[in-house]
């Protein structure tokens, strides 16, 4: 769709229309040349060149340097003649009719004040609104980047004071890579909390295109291995959903995914059992203690090593006390190199066992001096193989009964673990298979 620009800087556009999955259509603004248009009004560096030449007393001549430079880089891409094209920056620049954001203050704020009302489509719904009017993928919503709390100590005033949600508002930015609070970051902020990820991250590539901040390339890169693994997750074309899985069928896949965490840890301890034994014994008591018991059964078993004899619970035992590392909770020092740490620093800790002591330092090779253990063990992977284990040891007791009353429940939680063990596997494939454990 070509027209001259939809916030009258004068020069010729041609609106590219970018379509979103929920319906939404941005048009992306772009020059006869292709480039993207960086339009004159919202230009923070042509409209200081502008404001320059724009005093008191304009002259009826229109002999201003800068506004000559500005048409003549942009003349190719307007039908205005110079006097025409004077007449609408400094029209502009006098009574400026384009209001890109509603409200006293970076849109963050109109759309905080709405979020906190439990109005998330509405401010959805507004920010289209304002994009569709207005499209201007360069423009800064926020003066200046953000760094930090810009507010000091406000944040005790709120704990101590009666708050509302505008006055609750007006405290808080949301997190964009960026933080200059252009229009498509905060579009692709909303998709990415509906869980839109790829309308997310088309939003981040369009503005990759136009401001090229590394932050986005980062950021797109972080949306893809979220969008991997929400396809491991809920899968959009996959043989389970045109059969219904049982729970022996989820108890098969959470078996393949529990050899698979058991050949990661195998290969996180260099492939050393007995390492494994002595940081763990109580577990090796324990297979020994049911293996005697096996042998004198009269059912015949089925040949295992110790390190097969491992049960889900006690792979997640080691997985949990192998990664060692936690953020400090105060100000301290090593007992053995006296190397200082501070609060919330990364450090390595270990209780000793049988003892009130502690091994506690900052320097992983001090702490290992001491005893200390530490595996690259993943802290996600953990959290996701424990959820995983307590369903299996729900699904190995659970009743006929109990599976028959509520077929639905169940069905879900099937479904559920069976994608979180596509997970887990797929990244445990993929490291055993390349032999990257640390």
């Amino acid at each position: 769709m070509k027209c001259q620009c939809l916030t009258k800087c004068g020069l010729d556009v041609d609106y590219e229309p970018i379509e979103f999955s929920d319906g939404f259509v941005y048009y992306f603004p772009r020059n006869l040349d292709k480039t993207v248009h960086d339009c004159l009004i919202t230009s923070n560096e042509v409209m200081d060149l502008a404001a320059e030449d724009v005093t008191p007393e304009i002259r009826s001549d229109f002999d201003l340097p800068n506004f000559k430079m500005i048409y003549d880089k942009n003349k190719n891409n307007t039908t205005l003649t110079y006097d025409e094209f004077c007449s609408v920056i400094i029209s502009d620049q006098q009574n400026p009719t384009t209001n890109l954001w509603e409200a006293d203050g970076p849109m963050d704020f109109s759309l905080i004040r709405m979020i906190t009302d439990g109005k998330m489509l509405h401010a959805k719904r507004y920010l289209e609104n304002q994009m569709k009017s207005l499209p201007a993928p360069f423009f800064q919503s926020r003066e200046h980047p953000i760094f930090g709390n810009m507010f000091g100590d406000n944040k005790t005033l709120l704990l101590q004071n009666k708050y509302s949600n505008s006055n609750l508002a007006e405290l808080v930015y949301l997190n964009l890579p960026t933080n200059q609070g252009y229009q498509l970051e905060h579009l692709g902020l909303f998709y990415e909390l509906m869980i839109r990820l790829e309308d997310a991250k088309k939003c981040f590539e369009l503005q990759y295109e136009c401001t090229g901040e590394l932050e986005l390339k980062e950021y797109v890169e972080k949306l893809d291995k979220s969008i991997e693994e929400k396809n491991l997750r809920y899968p959009k074309n996959n043989n389970l959903s045109a059969e219904k899985l049982t729970r022996d069928t989820t108890l098969e896949i959470l078996k393949k995914t529990e050899e698979n965490v058991r050949k990661y840890l195998f290969g996180v301890y260099d492939n050393d059992v007995q390492e494994i034994w002595s940081r763990f014994p109580h577990h090796k008591k324990s297979i020994d203690e049911r293996r005697q018991k096996n042998e004198k059964s009269l059912t015949p078993l089925e040949e295992k090593t110790p390190i097969q004899n491992l049960t889900m619970g006690q792979l997640s035992d080691i997985m949990i006390h192998s990664n060692n590392q936690r953020r400090s909770d105060r100000v301290d020092k090593c007992k053995k190199c006296g190397e200082k740490y501070f609060e919330r620093e990364q450090i390595f800790f270990q209780n000793i066992k049988n003892s009130k002591d502690k091994i506690i330092c900052k320097n992983k090779q001090c702490f290992e001096s001491q005893g200390g253990l530490h595996k690259n063990v993943n802290e996600e992977l953990v959290s996701l193989f424990q959820l995983l284990t307590s369903v299996r040891n729900m699904l190995t007791h659970a009743e006929e009964e109990d599976l028959k009353k509520d077929q639905d429940s169940w069905q879900i939680r099937f479904y559920s673990v069976a994608g979180e063990c596509r997970l887990v596997n797929h990244h445990l494939e993929k490291i055993n298979a390349d032999k990257q454990y640390t």
